[in-house]
Formats: structure tokens, C-alpha cells, sequence
């Protein structure tokens, strides 16, 4: 982990990857933030996401899962990045975000 203060933004990656060998059609992609979100704002127009560098429809976040659906050929990759500003007054606060 590393050390955030109050009002710092930080950007999250998250990759998924078609190891398979043929498309797979959809594609959901889930993340839970709500270890993320419970010190931190998500900041407006961050969410974003590419399939092998190319832009494609950015993930929604409904409550605390950001979600993403799409088609993913095999052996591509699709990467959704968010930023979230750490909370004013928060002291002693965690964010995680960990997808195995």
C-alpha cells in the first residue's frame, strides 16, 4: 500500500484478458469499490476503458460496482481505469481495491 492524504487523486486500473481461443460475446467485468468509495469520490468523467489500446464504451458504476460489458476477441484485453479523490477530514482511512 502507499500513503494517501485528504483531497489526492488517484487512479485505478483494472484489466481483464480473453486467454481463450475465440470471442467471447458479452464480456462482464465487475468490480466492487465499496472499500474504495467509503473514503474517496469518484471524480466525474473518469471512467474509461480500452480493448487493446482502442477506446471502447466506458464501465458504469451503479452504487458501488463498476461494471463493464463488451465483446472481447481472443487474446485481447480490455482495461478500465477510474479515478477517486480521497475525502476531506479523512484520518486514519483505508481504500482497497483488490480483484483477484
Amino acid at each position: 500500500g502507499t500513503n494517501v492524504a485528504a483531497g489526492q487523486t488517484i487512479t485505478y486500473t483494472v484489466t481483464g484478458v480473453n486467454t481463450g481461443n475465440t470471442t467471447l460475446d458479452p464480456v462482464v467485468l465487475t468490480d466492487d469499490l465499496s472499500k474504495v468509495l467509503d473514503n474517496a469520490a469518484l471524480v466525474a468523467g473518469s471512467l474509461k476503458a480500452t480493448v487493446d489500446g482502442v477506446d471502447a464504451t466506458a464501465p458504469t458504476l451503479e452504487g458501488t460496482t463498476l461494471s463493464w460489458t463488451g465483446a472481447l476477441e481472443a487474446g485481447k484485453s480490455v482495461v478500465l481505469t477510474y479515478q477517486v479523490k480521497v475525502n476531506d477530514g479523512v484520518a486514519g482511512g483505508v481504500l482497497i481495491n483488490n480483484k483477484v
